[in-house]
């Protein structure tokens, strides 16, 4: 099973992502459903609706993980906790594209 993690870029440089990492690798916490299966975390990427004030950097990372065959996004507690209130946005351009969204990592 192939998986991307996102997270709210107003966090880099603050975030060691460590947290992320370690429920991935330890297949706990978001991604304990995952303990007997195997998985590959092929995409770490940063959202930036609120910046840029533009959903097209994300749809179009929505479609290169369809491309991928990307089958469940997670967002990370960063993204969950929008500050500009954009989750349901973000969620809705990922489902739209038929990928599996998670709110959650850690």
């Amino acid at each position: 099973m192939k998986l991307a993690i996102g997270i709210c870029e107003k966090v880099n440089g603050i975030c060691s992502t460590i947290g992320c990492f370690g429920a991935y690798n330890n297949k706990d916490k978001h991604f304990e459903e995952y303990k007997d299966v195997k998985t590959e975390l092929i995409s770490f990427f940063t959202c930036e609706i609120c910046s840029n004030n533009s959903t097209e950097n994300i749809e179009n990372i929505a479609i290169r993980f369809v491309e991928n065959e990307v089958d469940r996004v997670h967002l990370g507690v960063c993204a969950v906790k929008c500050k500009a209130n954009r989750l349901e946005k973000i969620k809705e351009i990922f489902q739209s594209k038929g990928l599996e969204v998670i709110e959650g990592t850690h």
